[in-house]
């Protein structure tokens, strides 16, 4: 509960604090998304959901907190400036959101989990520019 609790508060301070311009209120949105997926917050996160595979009581307390951060992330949309009338309507921008939030989610696992020696380039900056293009048509 704190561990999304402190995610949550984080979220709302950056949220507050985002540019008025469409393009680059888009760009810091991705840039506080990733920040907040590739963050220790999501890794410690994801190492007691796998323990939840093995502890009922723990799984059942944190199906709800899972829920509360998809509807803090779902309710990016109008922050975003997702405005359903200019794509091909509400279930496209719903979709396409989703579908970035999910790539933000596999890129962090990646991140966090896959081996690697010596020093490796941050994909963020391409994969940014990708899905700037793809939320913002």
């Amino acid at each position: 509960e704190e561990l999304v609790r402190r995610r949550l508060v984080a979220l709302r301070a950056a949220l507050d604090a985002l540019p008025d311009d469409r393009p680059e209120r888009v760009r810091a949105t991705l840039d506080l998304l990733w920040g907040d997926f590739s963050g220790p917050l999501f890794t410690v996160m994801v190492k007691l959901w796998i323990a939840a595979g093995d502890e009922e009581e723990l799984y059942a307390r944190m199906v709800p907190l899972e829920r509360l951060l998809a509807r803090a992330a779902s309710n990016l949309q109008p922050e975003l400036g997702l405005d359903p009338a200019e794509s091909e309507g509400r279930l496209g921008v719903n979709v396409r959101f989703a579908v970035v939030i999910s790539a933000l989610r596999g890129l962090a696992l990646s991140r966090a989990f896959e081996p690697r020696s010596g020093a490796v380039r941050d994909p963020w900056p391409a994969h940014r520019a990708e899905l700037e293009r793809y939320l913002l048509g």
